[in-house]
């Protein structure tokens, strides 16, 4: 049963790449109808949407906002379409597209903003005030199961289904208790809104062939215990031979930030629960991201690389690079890259001075550390130390953006817990820590804030956390 969010959705992602296609064509025509462009361009505009239509493709899908509220999809359109017209620009720019019109590129971001949000807003009112479903044409559910978990199926369906639901009663695979009124709280108002027929027993297993052929159903959920599932296999045959959808409530079992997936081994369908919430589309576009900013960002860096390499042997004795194993990506280990900032037995040290850590949980750090070098102190403040993790982005272990890998020693002292969904996602080099605070943040807060960027994660906020890094990182606020 898809609900009138979802729906709308679903619409919505349509809508929005036609009508692009539509405003480019539009333009291109009004422009050529006013003499704006030369006849003979007129085809190799048109012959721009294989450019424009894979750009702004990408755009919307990144920046889609499963909000249907006018000011989140106003929001979306606004960012979606920003990044479209600079890639448009940038492409014209780099393969010296003299030909394209500058007023078509405009107009057509400018007719595409305007139409969509006219279109949005008009389809918003219409699908969640305008249009109101008649009870004949509410969905009908039958909910096998009469207990607790029956009971808090029926609740969450009427109460999250925005087209109209209603429970036309439940059955109870023990006869005993058919025609007895259901246990809840919210019978009343089920009613009141037309959600309910009956919230009593109103048959036994053996009973439900009388219901189907008797009753209007369009569902059937089964709500019964777990342990009850093999008695079930006759009705359930029974439901598709009379062509009634089934479906099961698969809360097997349930834990605080997981996510439900429903895939298919060999043809056996596989409930799957995960600890973090991503689209692996996503998290291919995230990768390519990553990818492209890094191959761009390196040889501008090398240079730089350079001089910082010979500062570091100029001050102090020991390698340019600072190598440490940190802990990635579903606890795969790995080697981070540093520039050296601190004296070559820095972690040998260490463990003479775990006594002197000022710091809350398993992490060292102590103001004004004697084993950070003159230099060292310069690219710590800076975060220049920082630039030699882009070998690890590009290598695969570490990504842009994401929580801060953290040392073994570190991992090994950490606290059982939720925290530990940060390893469910790949590490970075800024997250939200980095603007937040950095080295001032207390431990608790750090991590929080790790898991509020999972919570939250989108292509849009890593974009957000990056341009937010660089003013941070100039300013010097919170390094150590």
């Amino acid at each position: 049963m898809l609900s009138k969010t979802r729906h709308f959705e679903r619409l919505s992602q349509v809508l929005d790449n036609l009508g692009g296609i539509f405003a480019w064509v539009f333009m291109v025509h009004a422009v050529a109808l006013f003499g704006k462009i030369a006849y003979v361009n007129f085809y190799e505009h048109v012959a721009l949407l294989i450019l424009v239509v894979p750009i702004q493709g990408f755009a919307m899908y990144a920046f889609s906002t499963q909000s249907p509220l006018p000011r989140a999809q106003i929001a979306y359109l606004a960012k979606a379409l920003g990044v479209v017209l600079l890639g448009i620009f940038a492409v014209v720019f780099v393969a010296k597209l003299s030909f394209v019109s500058r007023t078509v590129v405009l107009g057509y971001g400018l007719l595409t903003f305007g139409g969509l949000v006219a279109t949005k807003l008009f389809l918003y009112y219409w699908y969640f005030y305008g249009h109101k479903e008649r009870a004949e044409n509410y969905t009908k559910v039958l909910i096998l199961g009469s207990g607790p978990r029956a009971m808090r199926m029926a609740k969450a369906m009427v109460e999250g289904a925005d087209w109209g639901v209603e429970i036309i009663g439940f059955v109870d695979p023990d006869p005993q208790r058919v025609g007895q009124p259901v246990a809840c709280d919210w019978k009343a108002r089920m009613h009141a809104n037309g959600a309910a027929k009956s919230m009593m027993q109103i048959g036994g297993l053996d009973q439900i062939p009388e219901i189907l052929s008797e009753t209007v159903v369009d569902e059937v959920i089964i709500a019964t215990p777990r342990k009850l599932l093999d008695m079930l296999e006759p009705a359930v045959d029974l439901c598709l031979e009379e062509g009634i959808r089934v479906r099961f409530a698969a809360d097997v079992y349930s834990a605080a930030g997981t996510t439900t997936e429903v895939s298919s081994v060999g043809g056996i369908p596989m409930l799957g629960l995960h600890p973090v919430s991503q689209s692996q589309n996503m998290l291919i576009i995230k990768r390519i991201f990553d990818l492209v900013v890094t191959i761009i960002a390196l040889p501008v860096l090398i240079p730089l690389f350079v001089l910082i390499g010979l500062a570091i042997k100029l001050d102090s004795r020991g390698p340019i690079f600072f190598v440490q194993e940190r802990v990635g990506l579903n606890k795969r280990r790995f080697s981070m890259y540093k520039f050296r900032s601190m004296r070559h037995d820095a972690e040998k040290k260490l463990k003479e001075m775990e006594h002197l850590n000022e710091a809350v949980g398993p992490i060292f750090k102590i103001k004004n550390d004697p084993r950070v070098t003159r230099f060292g102190q310069f690219i710590r403040k800076t975060s220049i130390d920082e630039l030699p993790q882009l070998i690890n982005v590009l290598l695969g272990d570490m990504s842009l953006v994401g929580p801060r890998p953290m040392s073994v020693r570190d991992v090994n002292l950490f606290d059982q817990g939720m925290q530990r969904r940060r390893f469910g996602v790949r590490p970075g080099c800024t997250c939200l820590w980095q603007i937040s605070g950095r080295s001032e943040l207390p431990f608790e807060t750090w991590l929080e804030l790790d898991l509020q960027y999972i919570d939250q994660w989108s292509i849009g906020l890593d974009l957000k956390i990056l341009l937010l890094t660089l003013p941070t990182v100039i300013k010097g606020s919170g390094a150590s």
